[in-house]
């Protein structure tokens, strides 16, 4: 027998991975304290490296548990912020498939299309956020008066804005 066809004939490796020892408190946990390092940071390349790092460990969390759907929100935001928005529309989709109605997949699903500048996109996605109980403050209603100014609607954007300083003024 030749050498290429005795390794054509060899069962490959096994390459899964057990999940089931996996602390999940503590890889919460520092999946969680590397996001917020990445979001607190103003140097791009710790913050790259802070959500490397939190992408792994949200990885390892929604392996080890499938229907982890903070975990999975957290990858997609996780891609947004690198632009790489195939994966990050994956986990959107992914998170939204585990629960249609969740405000946080919603409106971060959202940020996403809003970030890319496709509004009408952002407001679908935000209405179904803050209709789902996403809480209301001035930055999501600022982000939904810029859009309806972008897209020409300056009564409604007007609205928002006014809705927006009402809260900034609640939180004095």
């Amino acid at each position: 027998m030749a050498f290429a066809e005795h390794l054509i004939e060899k069962e490959p490796p096994s390459l899964s991975v057990d999940y089931s020892s996996v602390n999940l408190s503590a890889t919460k946990t520092k999946a969680d304290a590397y996001f917020e390092l990445a979001q607190k940071t103003n140097s791009d390349i710790k913050r790259a490296k802070y959500l490397q790092k939190s992408a792994a460990e949200y990885y390892i969390l929604l392996n080890a548990v499938n229907d982890d759907i903070v975990s999975c929100i957290r990858l997609a935001r996780i891609y947004d912020m690198q632009k790489k928005d195939n994966y990050a529309k994956s986990y959107f989709y992914h998170a939204l498939g585990l629960n249609s109605k969740s405000p946080e997949a919603n409106y971060y699903f959202g940020d996403f299309y809003y970030n890319r500048k496709k509004y009408i996109k952002a407001l679908e996605y935000y209405d179904k956020g803050l209709r789902y109980g996403m809480t209301p403050d001035a930055e999501k209603f600022e982000k939904l008066g810029i859009i309806y100014e972008r897209l020409g609607d300056s009564q409604r954007a007007t609205r928002y804005y006014k809705r927006a300083s009402e809260y900034i003024k609640s939180d004095k």
